[in-house]
């Protein structure tokens, strides 16, 4: 007769009863984790079309990249965020020099990035001189299809903006996805501006003054 060790099934039959408990475990886990990255992504792409996208993705201000532009009728121009910060009415702003590369003047535009006012132009100074106080919300702190909001003024109007359309253009420095606002104060202000993702401004029509800026190139410093 076989002699039946009762003790030695009883720990395989809890063994057994322990690793399926964490089989059990690992798949609760894999699956509560899932459940999460999905509604973590539902949540953003719902974010994103009722709110509308980051501003900051399309105008990022990222220092260390020099912009080529070419510009109808005029000189090329040459942009650069620079490495340094500085205070403008108790905001720190950005600094974006515009050097003329016909005449190597320079323009300085001084912007301050908030969380709920967006992006605005705070001052803009000629070769780093006199700052005059400017005050342009140039995008707000998110953007969509459709989006209409109030950027400043012109001899005592209003310049009203819209994001008319998002665009995918083939540039130069590649295919980008952009979104087209146009800033308009009649009669006068008229300026429509590509912001391409990850990039900053690609395009800009001035139909005032009847000139036209598209880049041509990017490179890191």
């Amino acid at each position: 007769m076989v002699d039946i060790d009762i003790d030695k099934i009883l720990e395989k039959t809890e063994k057994m009863e322990e690793e399926k408990k964490k089989k059990q475990k690992v798949i609760l886990i894999s699956i509560t984790s899932a459940t999460v990255i999905l509604l973590a992504i539902f949540i953003f792409f719902l974010i994103n079309i009722i709110l509308g996208e980051k501003s900051t993705v399309y105008y990022p201000l990222k220092s260390g990249i020099k912009f080529i532009y070419n510009k109808k009728n005029q000189s090329p121009e040459e942009w650069e965020i620079l490495n340094k910060i500085e205070n403008i009415n108790n905001y720190e702003c950005k600094i974006l020099n515009v050097i003329d590369k016909g005449t190597f003047s320079s323009t300085q535009e001084y912007y301050y990035t908030g969380k709920k006012e967006g992006i605005i132009r705070m001052a803009i100074s000629k070769d780093y001189g006199k700052k005059i106080k400017a005050g342009f919300k140039l995008l707000p702190a998110r953007i969509k299809k459709g989006m209409e909001f109030k950027t400043g003024k012109i001899k005592d109007k209003i310049i009203n903006a819209k994001v008319e359309e998002k665009e995918t253009l083939s540039l130069p420095i590649g295919t980008l996805t952009t979104y087209r606002v146009h800033y308009k104060a009649e009669p006068y202000y008229d300026e429509i501006i590509w912001f391409a993702k990850n990039t900053g401004i690609v395009k800009k029509v001035d139909n005032v003054n009847n000139t036209e800026l598209n880049i041509i190139n990017m490179e890191e410093r």
